[in-house]
């Protein structure tokens, strides 16, 4: 696996590949970013203004979800934005 600070560097670089609205988590979603992951092993993914969220804290429980339901790690979390890493099987 490669250092915490390059997997940062390059999450940096990228775009939000996942947007998530007011529809919130759906299973739907969940195989989207596994897909995502798969196919690029680093996914950024950002809650839209429309998303119900309140606090940094919720920002944080949600980034967790998703990653234990997609077998990754969240990288960073910055604004509405977190990145998230996936290892090699």
């Amino acid at each position: 696996m490669k250092n915490i600070n390059e997997l940062k560097k390059l999450a940096r670089e990228l775009k939000p590949n996942v947007r998530i609205g007011k529809k919130g988590l759906s299973d739907n979603l969940i195989v989207e970013i596994r897909n995502a992951l798969k196919k690029n092993r680093i996914v950024k993914i950002r809650l839209l203004k429309s998303f119900p969220i309140d606090s940094k804290e919720a920002l944080n429980e949600i980034a967790r979800i998703i990653s234990q339901k997609t077998d990754s790690i969240v990288i960073q979390v910055i604004g509405n934005s977190f990145s998230l890493y996936k290892k090699k099987i």
